[in-house]
This record gives structure tokens, sequence and C-alpha cells, in this order.
């Protein structure tokens, strides 16, 4: 499948996989860079240790932020389509 230079460039959708190393940039750094992009609607921080995915989405008033733990399910607009977590989580860790 060719890759799509409109979403390379201008993401929509990313998602951060935490590193234990590195976790206190994802959150705090990376998270300001990311959410400074015009085109991202919806950024996913997603724990590896535990189903615990942090969703920070861009609303008309700035970014919100919601965090599901175990289970739940993720809009994602721009995308025409919802996320659970055990799709975000397949594969990887069973509920």
């Amino acid at each position: 499948m060719p890759r799509d230079a409109t979403f390379s460039r201008e993401p929509c959708l990313l998602a951060e996989v935490l590193s234990p190393s590195t976790a206190h940039i994802d959150r705090d750094a990376k998270l300001w860079a990311h959410t400074s992009l015009p085109s991202l609607q919806t950024y996913l921080i997603v724990d590896t240790t535990r189903r615990f995915v942090r969703v920070v989405q861009r609303t008309a008033d700035g970014w919100e932020e919601v965090d599901l733990m175990g289970g739940g399910t993720i809009p994602v607009p721009c995308l025409n389509t919802t996320l659970t977590l055990d799709d975000v989580y397949a594969g990887v860790l069973d509920p």
C-alpha cells in the first residue's frame, strides 16, 4: 500500500507508546510538541505496563484529556472511526 504523504506530513492521529526510560518526556515535552501540530486532532499516550491510555483531543475550546483504564472507546472523528482499548492492546496486553 503506498504511503499517503498527506497523513505523514499532516497527521490527525498520533499514538505515543510510553517507554519506561522516557515516559516523563513523552508525557510532558512531547505532549506539547505534538499538540502544536495544526493537523493533529487526537493524541494517544499508551502505557505498556497496564491497560491505560490518556486520550488528548482537540475541541473548539482547546484540548481535552480523558484517561481510560481497563476498557473504553476512543472516538477518532478525523478517520471516521472509533477505537477500543481492546483494539489498542490487541496481541499485547490481553484483558
